[in-house]
């Protein structure tokens, strides 16, 4: 597998038996893992010139909502199935346009967004259409050409079920990513056990 998972160590039963205070002291504690791993990633990506350039955002309920579908969409797999299957899409299409991705995700169940997912992504801006084109076919929703954005390289779906923007001011801006990434689990409160991190290898 060429994504390294990350998943933190809890008994089945812990969550359901902490109180609010303690659950938010676990999550605290969490966030701080993860932004500490995160940060690690990036400081390692940038010395290969592979650090986060762009941040994108896929919520799959919206996708699954969506009216007018593309054939061949990953929508029916399984959760995990589908993510991994996307990731596979994106390196397969690098790797045929002669350069190397890398990327950091979070998955994460939000209470008004349900389950999504969050990635920093290294990507070549001249292979941006090529990017929003396998997006299209993959995720199954066309891209909103009247979608405004003050980053030169933007895109969404019409059905606002993916959003990939250039991330702004260098490496600083993808600290930022990688802090927001970091803070999901307190920002949707959440104390499921499915929440999960990963690192695509460098």
């Amino acid at each position: 597998m060429d994504d390294q998972y990350y998943k933190a160590h809890r008994h089945p039963n812990t969550m359901n038996t902490y109180s609010k205070k303690e659950n938010t002291k676990l999550i605290r504690r969490c966030t701080k893992r993860r932004s500490t791993r995160i940060a690690d990633f990036i400081k390692k990506a940038d010395k290969e010139n592979l650090a986060p350039n762009f941040a994108l955002t896929v919520v799959w309920h919206a996708l699954a909502t969506a009216g007018d579908r593309h054939e061949g969409h990953i929508l029916g797999m399984q959760p995990q199935q589908r993510q991994e299957h996307f990731f596979r899409k994106m390196r397969i299409l690098a790797q045929r346009l002669r350069f190397k991705t890398a990327y950091v995700w979070v998955r994460s169940i939000g209470a008004r967004m349900g389950e999504h997912l969050h990635i920093g992504l290294h990507w070549r801006h001249s292979a941006f259409v090529d990017l929003i084109k396998l997006m299209e076919a993959t995720l199954g929703s066309d891209v909103d050409h009247e979608a405004k954005s003050r980053a030169q390289f933007y895109g969404r779906s019409q059905c606002r079920g993916w959003e990939i923007k250039q991330i702004l001011s260098g490496l600083s801006g993808t600290f930022r990513w990688g802090e927001y990434l970091a803070s999901q689990r307190i920002k949707h409160d959440d104390i499921s056990n499915g929440r999960r991190m990963g690192f695509s290898n460098l």
